[in-house]
């Protein structure tokens, strides 16, 4: 099988985009999306909202909470994460 460089129409945005031999080696097979919206992963992931367990402030997850597990508002999660990581690192 010989692989060529090529041009194709983009399903999302029909911008026309090349693609290469490499490329091609590592998809395995030709993209029916240009990298701009290859990168923009398709449809929008759905989101749920949530009480954050810290501070009581709205916290929007990108999966549905299970009832017997907080959730937590993106700047107490990574407070968390700094502090978490500081005690199992022993870098207190």
């Amino acid at each position: 099988m010989v692989l060529l460089d090529g041009t194709f129409k983009c399903v999302e945005c029909s911008s026309p985009f090349t693609f290469n031999v490499g490329e091609e080696r590592f998809f395995a097979s030709k993209p029916r999306r240009c990298p701009e919206c290859r990168g923009l992963g398709g449809s929008p992931q759905a989101m749920y909202p949530a009480v954050c367990a810290e501070c009581g402030k709205e916290a929007i997850l990108p999966f549905r909470l299970r009832s017997d597990r907080p959730a937590y508002c993106s700047d107490c999660f990574f407070k968390g994460t700094k502090t978490d990581s500081a005690v199992t690192t022993g870098n207190c």
